[in-house]
C-alpha cells in the first residue's frame, strides 16, 4: 500500500509536468453536499423519502419488492448456516476462540 502511494506521488509530482503521464483528477465539490439537484435546482435531501421526491412511488413497487426479499434472506439465512455446518465439522477438530459467535451477533 506504502509503494502503491509513493509511486503515485510521484508519477503526480515528478513525470506530470514533463507529459510523460496522463493523470485524470476527480472533480470534488467545494461543499459537502448531496450532488443531484432536482428539477427546481436545489440539491436533494440529505434523507432522501422513500416514497420519492420527484415523483410519488407506485403502490405496486413494494408489494412487487416482497418476493425478491424474502428470497434473499432465505439465500443469506442458508449460506450462514449451511458454512456454519462445513466449518464445524467434527473432524475438522475446531477450537473455538472467545469471539467465535460474534459475526452472528454483528
Amino acid at each position: 500500500v506504502i509503494t502503491i502511494i509513493l509511486g503515485t506521488i510521484i508519477a503526480n509530482s515528478v513525470l506530470e509536468p514533463f507529459g510523460i503521464t496522463d493523470l485524470t483528477f476527480l472533480n470534488v465539490p467545494e461543499s459537502l453536499r448531496p450532488t443531484l439537484t432536482l428539477s427546481n435546482g436545489e440539491p436533494r435531501p440529505w434523507v432522501v423519502n422513500p416514497m420519492g421526491t420527484e415523483r410519488v412511488l407506485p403502490s405496486w413497487a413494494p408489494v412487487f419488492a416482497v418476493p425478491f426479499a424474502v428470497g434473499l434472506t432465505i439465500l443469506g439465512y442458508l449460506d450462514q448456516n449451511l458454512t456454519e455446518v462445513i466449518v464445524n465439522k467434527k473432524d475438522r477438530l475446531l477450537t473455538k476462540s472467545p469471539g467465535y459467535h460474534l459475526d452472528l451477533f454483528v
